[in-house]
């Protein structure tokens, strides 16, 4: 398998951004995420979680047993600041 660079990484996390700042303020499961933008439902996890780490993103998370669903949406700080570029 081939290593993606650090600079195709980042443009992934800007249409992440993207994908979460159209639908906002509602929440997007991971896998519907993935779909979106064309990746695999693992990698768009880690990259949910590193964009988490760095605040952009929020995770609502339901637990049913042995299954994990995750919701992910900008945070609103995010979301203003993202609003800001696009206009």
């Amino acid at each position: 398998m081939s290593k993606i660079s650090n600079e195709k990484i980042e443009k992934i996390k800007e249409e992440i951004l993207r994908v979460l700042y159209e639908c906002y303020p509602e929440f997007k499961y991971t896998h519907d995420v993935s779909d979106l933008i064309l990746r695999d439902d693992e990698f768009t996890l880690n990259l949910l979680k590193n964009l988490e780490n760095l605040k952009l993103v929020k995770i609502l998370e339901e637990s049913k047993g042995a299954n994990i669903k995750r919701k992910w949406s900008l945070n609103q700080i995010a979301y203003e600041k993202y609003k800001e570029l696009v206009s």
